[in-house]
């Protein structure tokens, strides 16, 4: 090697991996009023979750009340996950007493309940990916196709319009 020239670090070296620990934001600091699980091993998956969450942005741009949100979103994602693996192992049906009668197992309304629970807090996280209404996504798709065919001479008043004058947004998705 020559003498003014820089050494490179490899990606799988020891310098790299203690520079890559040194840039990741600090540990998620699990609030004291937020739920904690009895169980230590339940508890470890959901700080576990919490903290993958946490990591996913700076934490300044976390807004305290974040916090309790993360907790909640870590711990339902916990629940849903053991609801899952008892749901795995038993009846999706079941006999209701005194009767003949199949039902639905109680365990699915649980599981679904806590899914839709995880899905509301993680977009209420912005943890998703982008939010946006249907409405929106349709008129961005709208104006990306007038904008994307410029040979057409149609414009926002050349969309197609409902009995009330608004954009009839069923018909460009046809």
């Amino acid at each position: 090697m020559t003498a003014g020239r820089k050494q490179r670090v490899h990606k799988n070296s020891l310098e790299h991996e203690v520079k890559l620990r040194r840039s990741l934001p600090p540990a998620f600091p699990w609030p004291a009023e937020a739920f904690r699980f009895d169980d230590e091993a339940r508890q470890s998956r959901a700080e576990a979750i919490a903290a993958t969450v946490w990591r996913n942005r700076v934490p300044e741009d976390w807004l305290p009340a974040d916090k309790l949100q993360i907790c909640l979103f870590a711990t339902t994602c916990v629940m849903h996950q053991d609801a899952q693996g008892e749901l795995a192992n038993s009846t999706y049906l079941v006999q209701s007493e005194g009767s003949r009668m199949a039902r639905p197992n109680p365990l699915v309304a649980v599981v679904q309940q806590l899914a839709n629970t995880c899905l509301s807090t993680a977009r209420a996280l912005a943890i998703t990916g982008t939010q946006t209404s249907r409405k929106v996504t349709v008129q961005d798709h709208a104006k990306q196709m007038l904008a994307h065919h410029p040979h057409e001479s149609a414009t926002e008043k050349d969309l197609p319009r409902n009995e009330r004058g608004e954009i009839d947004y069923s018909e460009l998705l046809m």
